[in-house]
């Protein structure tokens, strides 16, 4: 019981970044059907990665893979230069689709999907969705991933919600 309420108060709000001022997070509500599992959890003066899986599933036979990173004091100035980041970095073959963005000053976003097919440097098939937030004190990153060449509507469209009802707070 201990363990499982530490991993729901780990998963309720996953990413903290420090200011001088206070602390920022990023709440996600991750479906509890999952019964998420811990299987990395790395926070250094960068950055603070959390990585779950389902709770009956081992690392090598997730279905799908919870990853919350926040990269402490980052900050991009718009859209544009926060997508190009992860343009710029793509591997071969991997395709990226943007599904929504908000460029305003306070409210930085960007939802998109990676697909990358099954391929000789890559020899499992994996698609991402991402939900990239930029905050005060580091910028967030919320992304779920499936061994799969493509994401299809019905999963980007839960995905999406998920994310999107995200909730970044300064406490």
């Amino acid at each position: 019981m201990k363990k499982r309420l530490l991993v729901f108060s780990l998963l309720g709000m996953v990413q903290y970044a420090f200011g001088q001022q206070g602390k920022e997070s990023l709440t996600i509500g991750w479906p509890p059907q999952y019964l998420w599992q811990i299987v990395q959890h790395q926070n250094d003066s960068n950055k603070q990665v959390l990585t779950i899986i389902p709770g009956n599933e081992t690392v090598k036979t997730a279905t799908i893979i919870g990853n919350s990173v926040v990269y402490k004091g980052l900050t991009r100035p718009n859209v544009d230069e926060l997508l190009n980041s992860y343009q710029n970095n793509l591997g071969a073959g991997t395709k990226f689709t943007l599904i929504s963005r908000h460029d305003q000053a306070g409210k930085l976003w960007a939802l998109f999907k990676l697909e990358t097919p099954k391929m000789p440097q890559y020899p499992d098939a994996e698609s991402d969705l991402y939900y990239v937030v930029q905050g005060k004190y580091g910028l967030y990153e919320v992304h779920v991933a499936i061994k799969s060449p493509h994401l299809n509507a019905s999963f980007v469209d839960q995905w999406s919600r998920i994310f999107l009802a995200g909730k970044l707070e300064l406490h």
